[in-house]
């Protein structure tokens, strides 16, 4: 079976907000970018969901105007890139989306993964910015998806590199997720995991402490029982570690 053609367009989201066709970039007007954005983002919708989306501040009659505006502008200086059935639109498989392929590629990911694939899904994932200039809500909300998305992989890949004894890789994986949400205890415990299994104790001490510190001084909370007993089964003892802080 011949293999598919490859797509005419390639839409970056990830980063400032970029279209190319056979290598070179497009300019694109920020309605019409705005337009294809969302589109990538939520994949088909109808024309009233996409007016109200993006010119919700106006009358329905105007919002509704200048979505047809923004499509024709589409359709005139990026042929092929919009679908469009009279009361939906979407995004052609003549389009590559960057984001879109990053959600493809982490929601494949299992046990059976090849290694070099989940290294290469390491380094996707390490500075993603979904359109860091745009401050539209529904690029927040977005941003917010990618953002959870990212964190959980990003575990996701600690574990695997923890079990395929790839300390290096583990570390980036679960440092990088700590970095990224300071609050969740998953990740400061895998990175403490990983720091066990390369035999390093003290950082794993040291990463317990400072979440616990985080914890309780944010919340008033103590780490979990697991993380607890991670430390005392690699032979400390968080309340003898406790006192060596002090």
């Amino acid at each position: 079976m011949p293999a598919a053609p490859a797509p005419l367009w390639k839409l970056a989201l990830l980063g400032e907000w970029h279209v190319h066709r056979g290598g070179q970039a497009v300019k694109v007007a920020p309605r019409q970018q705005r337009l294809i954005a969302a589109l990538a983002m939520y994949g088909d919708r109808s024309r009233m969901f996409l007016s109200d989306l993006l010119w919700g501040n106006s009358s329905e009659s105007q919002a509704l105007g200048s979505l047809r505006a923004s499509v024709w502008q589409i359709r005139q200086r990026l042929p092929g890139v919009l679908q469009d059935d009279g009361t939906r639109l979407g995004l052609t498989e003549n389009v590559h989306v960057d984001v879109t392929e990053l959600y493809r590629r982490a929601g494949r990911l299992s046990e059976q993964t090849d290694e070099r694939e989940l290294r290469a899904l390491l380094d996707s994932l390490v500075h993603p910015n979904l359109l860091p200039s745009w401050q539209d809500d529904w690029v927040v909300a977005q941003r917010e998806r990618l953002h959870q998305m990212r964190v959980s992989t990003l575990e996701s890949l600690a574990r695997q590199f923890i079990t395929r004894n790839a300390l290096r890789a583990a570390l980036v994986a679960a440092q990088t997720a700590v970095d990224a949400d300071p609050l969740r205890e998953t990740a400061h415990r895998l990175l403490a995991e990983g720091h066990i299994a390369d035999g390093n104790l003290e950082s794993a001490a040291q990463t317990y402490q400072r979440f616990r510190s985080f914890s309780l001084r944010q919340f008033g909370l103590e780490p979990s029982e697991r993380f607890a007993l991670l430390i005392e089964d690699a032979g400390m003892r968080p309340d003898v570690l406790d006192r060596k802080q002090r």
